[in-house]
């Protein structure tokens, strides 16, 4: 991320997405390629991150699906347990059956 002018410059590689903010709140969620965002007075701010075996805290998934429910639910599949409960999440695929 650097600016030239009045211009804020981004690159997103394969693999990648970026979360624009202005002035701390979503803009818009920028896909791989170059970008380049007007932004004269300084207030663009993309945080690249990587979207292959990438961890997101919860509390930020939280006031992402408050604030834009319908992002939240186009970039993220949310998995919930219950105290007594345990998730596999396979992220290549499905799971599939077979012995070890």
């Amino acid at each position: 991320m650097t600016w030239h002018l009045l211009m804020l410059n981004v690159t997103v590689k394969d693999g990648e997405r970026a979360l624009l903010t202005r002035n701390g709140q979503l803009v818009r969620v920028l896909a791989p390629g170059k970008h380049r965002l007007f932004d004269p007075l300084h207030e663009l701010k993309a945080e690249v991150l990587d979207v292959v075996r990438s961890e997101f805290p919860a509390e930020r998934y939280a006031v992402l699906k408050a604030a834009r429910p319908d992002l939240a639910a186009e970039l993220f599949e949310a998995v919930e347990t219950k105290a007594d409960e345990i998730a596999i999440v396979s992220l290549d695929g499905p799971a599939r059956s077979g012995s070890w």
